[in-house]
C-alpha cells in the first residue's frame, strides 16, 4: 500500500507499507492525527494538535484542500495522502492517485512567486 508524506518544508515522499497503520500516520504526522476527507475517498491525514505545537503551515496541503473546498483555513505540519473505502478502512492510492498528487506538487513548486 502506497500514501505519500508531505513535509512542511516542500519535501515529499512515497511510503511503501503492507499496512498503513495509526502508528505509522502518528510518526508520519508526529502526534496524534486528524482526518481531511477531499474528493474521491482521498483522505489527508494531519496532526490534530498543530496549533497547539505551533507547527509550520503546510502550503500545499492548505492549498490542495482549499482548492477542494475541504479545508478553511490552513494545515499545520506534515501531511500524509492516502485513501479509504467503502468500509472506511485506510487502504493505499492507486499508481494514478499518487501521479495526479505528484503532479499536483511539482505544479506547486514551480509554481512563479
Amino acid at each position: 500500500m502506497e500514501a505519500i508524506v508531505m513535509a512542511t518544508d516542500g519535501n515529499w515522499k512515497i511510503i511503501n507499507e503492507n499496512k498503513i497503520t495509526l502508528d505509522m500516520l502518528q510518526a508520519s504526522v508526529h502526534g496524534c492525527i486528524e482526518a481531511v476527507f477531499l474528493d474521491d475517498d482521498i483522505v489527508m491525514y494531519c496532526n490534530e494538535d498543530g496549533i497547539n505545537l505551533e507547527l509550520p503551515i503546510n502550503w500545499f496541503a492548505t492549498l490542495y484542500g482549499q482548492y477542494q473546498k475541504r479545508v478553511i483555513g490552513c494545515i499545520l505540519g506534515d501531511v500524509v495522502f492516502t485513501k479509504s473505502n467503502n468500509n472506511g478502512d485506510t487502504i493505499g492510492l492507486s499508481q494514478d492517485e499518487i501521479n495526479n498528487l505528484i503532479d499536483c506538487i511539482e505544479i506547486y513548486q514551480n509554481r512563479p512567486e
